[in-house]
């Protein structure tokens, strides 16, 4: 994406509630390990030498994520991309300056990577990612957490309460696509 934003772009960078998207695709960017899945899939990715140049790599990695999340067939997921300034900020694609990917685009990548089965070793590779955070977090919580049990106590700890909600969602909230849908609002949308 470039250094200037459109008109459009400094508008929706004013405005000042976070939508449920926003705040989903904020935390999939910041959780998910990007370098390890670009490299995972950097010698099975066209270079675009000899021919058309190619789309960016993570570009195309973070609309196949989006498809999984939001249950988007390939012509949804570019529509999704020319409709929703959340998607395209979370793609890295301004629009008038970058290209959006056309749907077969898409629908070549998606096929790519699972030609070398590189979706199940994707998943795989953020599922060891999240169970250890999860892991790491609640050693934490259980080093900081009080000596008696929530449930027999008639007061629990706030600390405690936010450390069990953390917990719930390093463990299940990332892995479960439904937990993604309820936490965060999001319906299927039609193909």
């Amino acid at each position: 994406m470039g250094e200037q934003q459109t008109f459009a772009g400094l508008a929706w960078s004013g405005k000042k509630k976070q939508t449920r998207r926003e705040l989903f695709l904020a935390e999939m960017n910041a959780v998910l390990p990007w370098a390890e899945l670009r490299a995972l899939i950097a010698p099975h990715y066209p270079t675009g030498v000899g021919g058309r140049r190619s789309m960016p790599q993570e570009r195309m990695l973070r609309i196949y994520f989006l498809q999984h999340w939001y249950d988007l067939s390939d012509p949804a997921a570019e529509d999704a991309l020319y409709d929703s300034e959340a998607m395209r900020r979370f793609v890295g694609v301004e629009l008038g300056e970058d290209a959006i990917p056309d749907e077969t685009t898409i629908l070549h990548v998606r096929h790519l990577l699972e030609r070398h089965q590189l979706t199940e070793q994707m998943f795989d590779l953020v599922r060891r990612l999240l169970e250890h955070r999860g892991r790491v977090l609640l050693r934490q919580i259980e080093e900081n957490a009080p000596t008696h049990s929530v449930f027999m106590s008639s007061q629990s700890s706030p600390s405690y309460e936010v450390a069990s909600c953390s917990i719930s969602t390093a463990l299940t909230g990332y892995v479960s696509a439904e937990s993604f849908r309820v936490r965060y609002g999001l319906g299927r949308l039609a193909r």
